[in-house]
């Protein structure tokens, strides 16, 4: 529904990407392509926080009248 919003998270994906995978932007910016060890945590993470909110929505949209729904923004 916000393409601004959308195209603005694959652009600076992409540019994250390529500053740390692509050899000749390491050697211009010092950086070194992340580690799995690293990464794993945080994808997990972020696929718990996803699972979380949408456990939220869909129980503010099956009990709308429940407190969590009151203090849904």
């Amino acid at each position: 529904r916000n393409l601004t919003v959308l195209c603005g998270i694959v652009a600076s994906t992409t540019v994250a990407l390529v500053v740390t995978l692509v050899p000749w932007f390491n050697t211009q910016f010092k950086t070194v392509p992340v580690q799995v060890k690293y990464v794993m945590p945080a994808l997990g993470f972020g696929a718990l926080l996803f699972t979380l909110d949408e456990l939220r929505k869909f129980y503010i949209r099956k009990y709308p009248k429940s407190i969590l729904a009151k203090i849904a923004w």
